[in-house]
């Protein structure tokens, strides 16, 4: 049944009443969002990966390409894996091992023993095994 039916002068004043407020609510929902996503894109938390230098950027995504490859202990690597990857000398890998320890980025497989081999330290470890945050 129509509303209006017979109605030579309808009043139409609730029904664009109610279709205001529904268009009003749906800008206020829309500029509320926009605002959020704005302020996001001011601040953003930088990912710690954006503080590295390239070369640990590089050792970082080379770790994590192995652990995608399904490698065994893909998070753990020699000093002639460095010297492949890098096509550096022997003693420019020790270099690189040393400052990336005092950094904080590594430390050695097996602590007390001859250095044979290095590993991530956290939060670097969970970032390469693709850990999400807090899951260790």
């Amino acid at each position: 049944m129509d509303f209006y039916a017979g109605r030579r002068d309808p009043d139409h004043t609730p029904w664009l009443c109610s279709f205001c407020q529904v268009i009003r609510q749906a800008v206020v929902d829309l500029a509320t969002r926009a605002e959020g996503l704005q302020a996001r894109q001011e601040r953003p938390d930088p990912h710690p990966w954006e503080g590295l230098d390239r070369r640990s950027q590089q050792l970082l995504t080379r770790l994590r390409a192995r652990v995608a490859a399904g490698e065994a202990e893909a998070a753990q690597f020699r000093p002639g894996d460095l010297e492949k990857w890098f096509a550096v000398s022997p003693t420019t890998a020790q270099d690189w091992l040393r400052d990336w320890q005092d950094q904080g980025l590594l430390e050695p497989a097996r602590p007390g023993q001859r250095i044979r081999s290095w590993k991530l330290r956290q939060p670097w470890l969970a970032w390469v095994i693709g850990q999400p945050p807090g899951a260790e």
